[in-house]
């Protein structure tokens, strides 16, 4: 091989890794642009999911809070109901009538300690009571069913059936 042939075959190939090590940098620059930009994109879309949940959390707290307060409402409205109930004894049974009133002061005791905390702390008393005290926790959640079933049939005017009556026999 000639001189000349063998100095063009190392410029050529010289010249072709040269070409390679630019495009290999260039390839490397452009995919540490494009990781960039996916880093970016993905810090907004963490943010805005973060947004997100925070005004959902917020609309939730908000909610639990207005529920809170009907339940506390409902609770108060109840205690009234007993202390009516009481008045009705007091001229035929008074000893029943002051039982009565204490019952309706228990009722109003519980619902300012309702009141006064938050969803996270009745939660976890409630959960605390149901562990320690299950067959509490169903009785009185029964017992708050039938009350309030009571209440709201008062409430609307519904008359409640006989006992002694049977569908169809109207």
């Amino acid at each position: 091989m000639s001189d000349i042939q063998h100095s063009n075959s190392a410029d050529m190939t010289s010249s072709t890794l040269q070409k390679a090590g630019n495009y290999a940098e260039s390839l490397k620059s452009q995919a540490s642009g494009i990781a960039d930009e996916a880093k970016s994109r993905a810090l907004e879309v963490a943010d805005q999911a973060k947004s997100v949940a925070v005004d959902a959390a917020s609309k939730l707290k908000a909610a639990s809070e207005e529920q809170k307060n009907a339940g506390v409402e409902f609770a108060t409205g109840l205690a009234g109901a007993v202390r009516r109930a009481a008045g009705e004894f007091d001229g035929y049974v008074p000893e029943a009538g002051k039982y009565i009133r204490l019952a309706a002061d228990q009722i109003d005791a519980a619902a300012d300690a309702v009141r006064q905390r938050d969803l996270r702390q009745l939660m976890s008393e409630a959960t605390t009571f149901a562990r320690n005290q299950p067959t509490a926790f169903l009785g009185g959640a029964v017992l708050m069913g039938f009350l309030a079933v009571r209440f709201f049939k008062s409430a609307t005017g519904t008359p409640a059936k006989d006992a002694g009556s049977y569908p169809g026999d109207e």
